[in-house]
């Protein structure tokens, strides 16, 4: 990271899964996945220049450059002394822009996925999360995807973040 990319702001979003039944596995053959996502709440850092979120829309709007860490809160609802928590875990995401930078290999140049330490029930559990680079919110629209992975049995789901690049 070169020293001018240490001064762009970062915004924190974070999803809360509610209920274990709202992740749906990308697998699921009983699911079309062409509308389906899992739901999630999200929860977004307000304090970051140029990254602005409206609950009644669900939108995140970005209008300057920004890191964008992408995380999903882990379900302790049916956390006892003996289980783990149910983790999310940020494998990845997938883009499918306009124009010609179908994948977002311009608009999104750095790409992190990073294990972060949490502690739950006074444990520490590994969470990785994603950070990406919005390099240049005027560039492309882009649709994406955020990949995650269920630590009970592997499963891969997805969460539609409704980030929206405003020019």
């Amino acid at each position: 990271m070169d020293t001018l990319e240490k001064f762009i702001h970062k915004a924190v979003l974070v999803f809360t899964i509610e209920k274990p039944s709202d992740f749906i596995p990308l697998m699921d053959s009983t699911v079309c996945h062409a509308t389906t996502c899992t739901k999630a709440k999200l929860t977004l850092d307000s304090t970051t220049p140029g990254v602005s979120y409206d609950p009644e829309t669900e939108v995140v709007s970005v209008t300057k450059k920004a890191w964008l860490e992408f995380s999903v809160a882990p379900d302790t609802s049916q956390n006892s002394q003996n289980k783990c928590p149910l983790l999310y875990h940020v494998v990845g995401m997938s883009f499918k822009g306009d124009g010609h930078d179908k994948v977002g290999l311009k608009a999104f140049p750095i790409q992190i996925i990073h294990n972060h330490i949490i502690e739950v029930g006074n444990k520490n559990h590994k969470l990785r999360m994603v950070i990406v680079k919005d390099a240049d919110p005027a560039h492309d629209d882009f649709d994406f995807l955020l990949l995650i992975q269920r630590s009970s049995d592997g499963a891969i789901g997805a969460i539609d973040p409704k980030i929206v690049n405003v020019t």
